[in-house]
């Protein structure tokens, strides 16, 4: 299965454009691309979060994503959104 972890970033400006992104960790990328930012929400996305929080991140000057395969068997949704989320936070204390 796959799944999709992305969240907006306030207050950091990135003066080059990353493309696809510099990677955090093995899962996640950060990206100021707006076409990178732009093809991660798509349809499917924006019906599942909203219009409102799809256009946030859309209009985002940075985001931190990941775009990753899971065995859908073992997978627990919470654990891995809560595990992004620490990761994230760990790299904006570290370079935020």
């Amino acid at each position: 299965m796959k799944v999709l972890f992305i969240t907006a970033i306030h207050d950091l400006m990135i003066s080059e454009n990353l493309g696809r992104g510099d990677k955090i960790c093995p899962e996640l990328f950060i990206t100021n691309d707006q076409s990178i930012i732009n093809n991660l929400i798509n349809k499917e996305f924006t019906v599942l979060a909203g219009i409102i929080e799809s256009n946030y991140i859309r209009n985002s000057d940075v985001v931190i994503y990941g775009k990753n395969e899971v065995i859908e068997k073992n997978f627990l949704g919470r654990n891995y959104l809560i595990r992004l989320m620490k990761i994230a936070n760990f790299f904006l204390i570290l370079y935020g």
